[in-house]
């Protein structure tokens, strides 16, 4: 058997195994939405590649035919996989249903055993031979009406998933715009030089070549941009004129989409979210978070230090499931109550007062029964009593026992809130009995001149 080399095979054998790489780690995270898919694309790629460069290798014209026909059922499966992903990109676990993968498959079975079985009636291809490009002998065909339906099967998911991926791209942030971004730019990648070999301007296929192109920009979107990590699943449940902070987090805590308000859960000055770890970010908040999704925690209400301030939230957790309930996501609500709270804390101490005032009214009720038995016995006393200087003194008690009742009363009146009585206060009065109670204690040089004072009303 004859073989043939060109510098260039090595790069389509590398770009195959960078494929291969990449659908071993897609195949390891198979939990994840959309990477069944991606595994399908990348696996696909890789075989391409490898049984393209083994074609160009050769030089017998009917086993460069057998390596051509054994490529499409690759070539056909990245389609279908590339829309299915798509599906998986825009809503999560539900990618493309039972029926939509069975009539797909099905038409690319139909159209591979066409083209296994062109011999018998030349619907795909007619005049095939070996050709020359530069110093490489390549395979030609004259494409036909069946092959154009091949091209336009292989064509229309690639185009219907790029419309929903541009999609998304708009409708999205930064994080997820990168995603969307890198991935159309992988598939554009191949389609240039794909276009270039059906219009007959080359007789060689480089979208091999250009697949290691597309492995760069997909393993941007994979280790960059956490494709598999962070998919845009929940984008149009959060609304960014919400009052109350929303988080929309993934299994690992990484933060899927949040709205204007969430930003004051976190240190002043942080500007990237999308992507990163909650722990990272704000260990308060993380820590608040793993409290609530914990089935034993009743406690429903945090408090939070951002920055200088102590605000108190009411944090509510709910899943995010897919129809058939798996989980993609959770969403913690945070409700600001902290003026709430402080209205809580006033009104707490009004009500203490009002109970103190109930306290007060009751002493007052007491100290009434107190005066009014101490005013019992004094008059008492006085019917026994002919001595003047006892008289006075018990006249003094009198005026005590009075004022007293004075002071219950006005206590008595300002708990219920009434209108308090105005009364003329002899002044003179007061000072006299002052003056007889404090004479014992104060200096002999101080006296109150005698004079006449008004009335204190």
């Amino acid at each position: 058997m004859d073989w043939q080399f060109s510098p260039f095979f090595l790069i389509i054998a590398g770009s195959g195994v960078l494929s291969f790489v990449l659908g071993l780690y897609a195949a390891r995270r198979l939990e994840k939405p959309g990477a069944k898919a991606l595994m399908i694309i990348l696996f696909s790629s890789a075989i391409w590649s490898f049984l393209y460069v083994v074609q160009l290798a050769v030089i017998d014209l009917p086993l460069k035919l057998i390596l051509a026909k054994l490529q499409y059922p690759a070539i056909l499966a990245i389609p279908v996989a590339w829309l299915d992903f798509a599906y998986h990109y825009r809503k999560g676990r539900s990618g493309l249903s039972r029926t939509q993968l069975t009539v797909l498959i099905s038409i690319a079975i139909i159209l591979i055993g066409f083209l296994f079985t062109n011999q018998y009636h030349g619907l795909m291809w007619e005049n095939i031979r070996l050709n020359t490009q530069g110093n490489l002998t390549v395979i030609s065909r004259d494409f036909q009406i069946g092959f154009w339906g091949l091209v336009v099967f292989g064509y229309l998911p690639l185009i219907y998933g790029a419309i929903i991926i541009i999609g998304v791209h708009f409708r999205s942030r930064h994080l997820y715009r990168a995603q969307s971004m890198a991935l159309l730019t992988g598939l554009v990648l191949v389609w240039i030089p794909n276009i270039a070999y059906l219009a007959e301007l080359t007789r060689i296929d480089y979208s091999p070549v250009f697949f290691t192109l597309s492995g760069v920009a997909f393993m941007l979107a994979i280790f960059r941009f956490h494709l598999l990590d962070v998919l845009p699943v929940a984008r149009d449940l959060v609304i960014d004129g919400m009052q109350d902070a929303t988080l929309i987090l993934d299994q690992d805590n990484r933060i899927l989409d949040m709205n204007r308000a969430a930003k004051g859960l976190f240190p002043e000055g942080t500007t990237h979210f999308i992507g990163h770890r909650i722990e990272s970010l704000a260990p308060q908040v993380a820590t608040i978070v793993e409290q609530t999704i914990d089935a034993d925690t009743q406690k429903q209400e945090f408090e939070i230090q951002p920055n200088d301030t102590t605000r108190v939230f009411h944090v509510n957790a709910s899943p995010l499931k897919d129809y058939p309930g798996a989980l993609l996501s959770r969403v913690f609500v945070f409700r600001d109550i902290t003026q709430q709270k402080q209205y809580e804390i006033r009104l707490m101490q009004s009500q203490k007062l009002e109970a103190l005032g109930q306290i007060a009214g009751g002493i007052a009720h007491d100290f009434n029964n107190v005066m009014a038995t101490i005013s019992g016995a004094l008059q008492f006393v006085e019917m026994k009593s002919n001595t003047g200087e006892i008289d006075k003194y018990l006249e003094m008690m009198r005026a005590g026992i009075e004022r007293g009742k004075s002071v219950t009363e006005r206590l008595q009146t300002f708990i219920r809130s009434g209108e308090p009585e105005r009364k003329p206060l002899p002044v003179d009065k007061f000072f006299d009995d002052f003056q007889e109670i404090a004479s014992h204690t104060l200096p002999k040089n101080i006296r109150r001149p005698k004079s006449s004072l008004p009335l204190a009303t």
